[in-house]
């Protein structure tokens, strides 16, 4: 009876060591989507007004949260020039 245990413990341990592989890919792609689908929020579906009090992008454009937020949702650290 231990020899069968052993062996079915043996088994069973195989086969999660496959199933742990297809959890942690299908765990990576599910973190990379719900991130995609975060920094979508935050850069397209944020209004105007609350960007502006969290970031001052219209009142201070060159400052250092303005320039955080266009990197992060446009990917682009430039220069803006004042009106």
């Amino acid at each position: 009876m231990k020899i069968v245990t052993l062996i079915f413990m043996a088994i069973m341990i195989a086969s999660c060591q496959g199933y742990q592989a297809i959890i942690s890919e299908r765990g990576a792609q599910a973190a990379d989507n719900a991130l995609t689908a975060a920094s979508w929020a935050h850069c397209k579906s944020a209004t105007a007004a609350a960007v502006e009090r969290k970031y001052q992008v219209y009142s201070n454009p060159n400052g250092p949260q303005a320039k955080a937020w266009r990197e992060l949702c446009y990917g682009a650290d430039e220069e803006v020039s004042e009106p």
